[in-house]
């Protein structure tokens, strides 16, 4: 590691000594107001999606709409635009 970034490790180390360190959960379902957590359905808080209004079709419709204006969304990164 470079020196620089050193004291980074060290910040982890203490949090893994303090038990703070937290990871990332993997899900394993598709992203909803609900998903699956070690075949467990849990409410999905951290997405900010627990209403499910993400895809809401009225929401998805309006985004479309407001990607024809030329907006970039993170979905535009997966998804090709009508015009391509």
């Amino acid at each position: 590691m470079m020196k620089e970034f050193t004291y980074l490790q060290d910040e982890l180390d203490t949090m893994k000594q303090q038990g703070t360190h937290q990871t990332l959960k993997e899900i394993d379902s598709k992203q909803s107001s609900t998903v699956t957590l070690n075949e467990q359905s849990v409410i999905q808080l951290s997405s900010n999606n627990y209403l499910g209004l993400t895809s809401h079709p009225r929401l998805m419709k309006a985004a479309k709409k407001r990607r024809l204006m030329n907006s970039v969304r993170v979905q535009d990164l997966y998804e090709p635009s009508p015009a391509q």
